[in-house]
C-alpha cells in the first residue's frame, strides 16, 4: 500500500494514511456507522460505579449528619453537596469580550494573547 491509497473497506473517495484509524475519514471525522469505541467502556469502570452506588445512601445519611456540625465550613460543605445532588451545580455566569468569529488555532492564538495581556 503507497503512503495514500483509497481502500475498500473506506467510504468512496476517501484517502486515508496508512497510519490512521480504520473507523475515520481522511479529515479525521469517524466514517458513518463505525464506532470511535468499539469495545466500549472498561469493564473496572463500571464495578467501580456500582461499588459507589452501593455505598450512596449511606453516604447521604453521613452528608445530612454533617449538616448539623458544631464546625460551619463541615455544615456548609455537607450542605453544599446534598444540594448539588438534589439539584445539579449552580451555573456559572461566563464573560466572553472580542471577536468570537474565529475557529480553530485562532482560538488558541486569542487564548495566548489574552494570558499575556494579563501577564504584561
Amino acid at each position: 500500500m503507497s503512503d495514500k491509497e483509497t481502500t475498500s473497506n473506506h467510504p468512496v473517495g476517501n484517502t486515508l494514511d496508512e497510519s490512521a484509524p480504520e473507523n475515520r475519514t481522511v479529515s479525521g471525522q469517524f466514517q458513518k456507522g463505525r464506532s470511535g469505541n468499539p469495545g466500549g467502556r472498561p469493564k473496572a469502570e463500571g464495578e467501580v460505579r456500582e461499588l459507589a452506588q452501593k455505598h450512596g445512601p449511606d453516604a447521604i445519611k453521613r452528608l445530612a449528619q454533617l449538616m448539623n456540625s458544631r464546625n460551619e465550613r463541615v455544615a456548609v460543605a455537607a450542605c453544599g453537596v446534598i444540594l448539588d445532588r438534589a439539584y445539579g451545580r449552580a451555573p456559572q455566569a461566563v464573560q466572553l469580550d472580542g471577536d468570537l468569529a474565529f475557529r480553530g488555532s485562532g482560538l488558541l492564538a486569542a487564548l495566548a494573547a489574552l494570558n499575556e495581556e494579563k501577564a504584561g
